[in-house]
């Protein structure tokens, strides 16, 4: 009977843990999200989670997490030509990444597209948001992005984002499994304000008022955590260091 039991247990957990998988990657499915947290608390490991599962699914990334990559190149994100040509219905025409379905995963974005340097962002990647506005439209594509600090990045990235992810903790254990903490918002305020999920310890109709109360103001606020497999870390930890070449003495 124990036994019996126990299996009931296991199989449970097993069930919730494997909905909670597809609930994190049926939010990169359908949005477009912005990870963040501290350093070593998993961004980049949600990312090779998410695409792992995705499968044989083509990615475009600046770090090769494994699966289908196809190496990233920022200038394709930005497109050539001023929202103003749009307004007459006419043709234009620009290099951008036309590979339908394939989303973008970008790694430490802060250092890529910062916001303390929103002048010359401004400036010159002015075809970048209108890249973010439309990608649905060019070629079914979400755009992920991840950065140490909510605000780090760049106010466009921000603003096109649907969903914020903050990475609490990440551990691997025995060797192949992963343990993954995170917190989800949709609004970028409570993201911003580090707002906890609401915990009532009463029930009836005051819970579902208060409830309903917090939802209208903060939205969805959500932490969980679950289990995964890997075979492989794939994602080179110190990708910077292989791409910044110090002088020889």
């Amino acid at each position: 009977m124990i036994v019996l039991i126990v299996l009931v247990v296991l199989f449970v957990l097993y069930i919730v843990n494997r909905l909670k998988q597809k609930y994190i990657v049926n939010l990169f499915k359908n949005n477009s999200c912005m990870v963040y947290g501290y350093k070593g608390t998993g961004k980049d490991m949600l990312f090779q989670f998410v695409i792992s599962r995705r499968k044989k699914e083509k990615y475009i990334s600046n770090i090769d997490y494994g699966g289908s990559h196809i190496p990233l190149a920022m200038s394709r994100l930005n497109l050539d030509f001023n929202y103003t040509e749009l307004y007459d219905g006419g043709k234009v025409s620009s290099d951008y990444y036309d590979y339908e379905g394939a989303d973008v995963y970008i790694s430490d974005v802060g250092v890529y597209l910062p916001s303390w340097d929103y002048s010359y962002l401004n400036k010159n990647y002015k075809g970048l948001p209108l890249y973010l506005a439309l990608s649905r439209h060019l070629s079914n594509t979400n755009v992920h992005c991840n950065s140490q600090a909510l605000s780090r990045p760049w106010d466009k990235i921000r603003e096109q984002s649907g969903i914020y992810i903050k990475t609490l903790n990440t551990k691997v254990f025995l060797k192949y499994f992963v343990y993954t903490r995170i917190r989800v918002y949709d609004k970028y305020e409570s993201a911003l304000d580090d707002v906890r999920p609401l915990r009532l310890n009463y029930s009836g109709k005051e819970q579902k008022i208060e409830k309903d109360r917090f939802i209208s103001k903060y939205g969805t606020v959500k932490e969980m955590s679950f289990i995964w497999f890997t075979k492989k870390i794939y994602y080179d930890t110190r990708y910077f260091k292989s791409i910044v070449q110090k002088f020889e003495q």
